[in-house]
């Protein structure tokens, strides 16, 4: 598995869904069927693109460990773009 960041792309940018789409970025995943690992902004993004679960106020477990992964593996790639 390669981490790739596209966040210095869409960093200023007012609607990173927006634009991710008319990058074609969200299209390329989506035909690719690359996994994508992003924070709730990208909710609705396409079927690639993982966003964590809100925070409901009793979540079940499945969720719970799922976000508690998805945090787990979007962790490099955060640290890396915050350096």
């Amino acid at each position: 598995m390669r981490s790739v960041g596209i966040s210095e792309l869409l960093q200023r940018c007012r609607s990173r869904v927006r634009t991710a789409r008319a990058h074609g970025i969200v299209q390329a995943c989506l035909t690719r069927q690359i996994l994508v690992l992003a924070d709730r902004a990208y909710q609705g993004a396409g079927a690639t693109a993982h966003t964590p679960y809100y925070r409901h106020h009793e979540q079940p477990e499945h969720y719970q460990q799922f976000n508690r992964d998805h945090a787990r593996l979007r962790a490099p790639g955060e640290r890396a773009s915050h350096s």
